[in-house]
């Protein structure tokens, strides 16, 4: 509202009657106008702003430019989704995301709906509401309400590309190197880094069998383990590692054709990495742990 009062101020003081300027600022507040809904009560959710972008639906009270940043990331993310899963799946109708003002807001929300929700992340997949949203609250850091949002868009997103059951380690794992890799992966190996050496730490064999329940506590260092798990796989681990030539053809990627294969139901038996997690996984391990990232 302050900016289409600003440009009204400057098209009655700063620029004479019909001159180029007043014009200009005339067609710029129009334009304004027309893009950003800025007039009007938006505070309560059922009069909230909804910022659509192709794939996704923002629906806030909070802010009308994070949403639409938000709805702009998604968007960038999405094809992030496709490379690594090797599903090219897209919504037939927007995605909703639900960004409230506070915690406060974002606990009711989950209250009401039967959901486990902020005490594990800042974010997490509504399933038990009609609409299915990622529901979220404003962080004064855009990196991590970006982290917080891509790790429950990701839940959602594999909800409806994917039928096939997938473990919780492997489901969690995926979430998480999404959010890291794609905003800071720097952030990520320094995590890793200060976890691995720590009480935190929680050894592969337990973290690959154990339910979401046992996350409670601490799922920071949980999730951070399993994305750079991912991570390292992905990129870093030359048997499993995506290698490709020079003109950017994928000559071979085992750790990405054992995630689309566990995602689509297919049978990884003989893939390396099933090989890594099943028979060799004290070596995997200890890989891992001395890889200098």
């Amino acid at each position: 509202m302050q900016l289409v009062a600003t440009l009204s101020m400057l098209c009655a003081l700063a620029a004479p009657a019909d001159s180029p300027l007043e014009r200009a600022l005339v067609r710029a507040q129009v334009q304004l106008e027309l893009r950003v809904p800025l007039t009007g009560d938006h505070s309560s959710w059922e009069n909230a702003w909804e910022i659509e972008s192709p794939h996704f639906l923002i629906r806030t009270t909070a802010n009308w430019y994070i949403g639409q940043r938000m709805a702009e990331n998604l968007e960038g993310m999405l094809p992030f989704f496709h490379e690594v899963t090797g599903s090219q799946w897209v919504p037939s109708e927007p995605l909703r995301i639900f960004l409230f003002e506070d915690l406060a807001g974002y606990n009711t929300f989950g209250d009401e709906n039967g959901e486990y929700h902020s005490s594990m992340l800042g974010s997490y997949f509504a399933t038990g509401h009609p609409e299915q949203p990622v529901a979220t609250y404003i962080h004064h850091s855009p990196k991590q309400l970006g982290m917080w949002v891509t790790h429950s868009a990701y839940h959602q997103f594999a909800a409806r590309a994917f039928s096939q059951p997938v473990p919780v380690w492997f489901d969690e794992g995926l979430a998480s190197y999404f959010a890291n890799a794609y905003w800071d992966p720097a952030y990520l190996a320094a995590q890793f880094k200060r976890i691995k050496s720590g009480p935190s730490y929680v050894p592969l064999r337990t973290l690959l069998r154990e339910p979401i329940e046992a996350y409670v506590p601490d799922p920071h260092a949980r999730f951070i383990e399993l994305g750079m798990l991912f991570n390292y796989l992905l990129h870093h681990r030359e048997d499993t590692m995506t290698k490709k030539n020079a003109d950017g053809i994928v000559l071979i990627a085992p750790a990405a054709d054992f995630i689309s294969g566990m995602l689509l139901g297919q049978d990884v038996t003989d893939n390396p990495v099933r090989t890594l997690l099943t028979e060799d996984l004290e070596q995997l391990e200890a890989d891992l742990l001395a890889y200098e990232f």
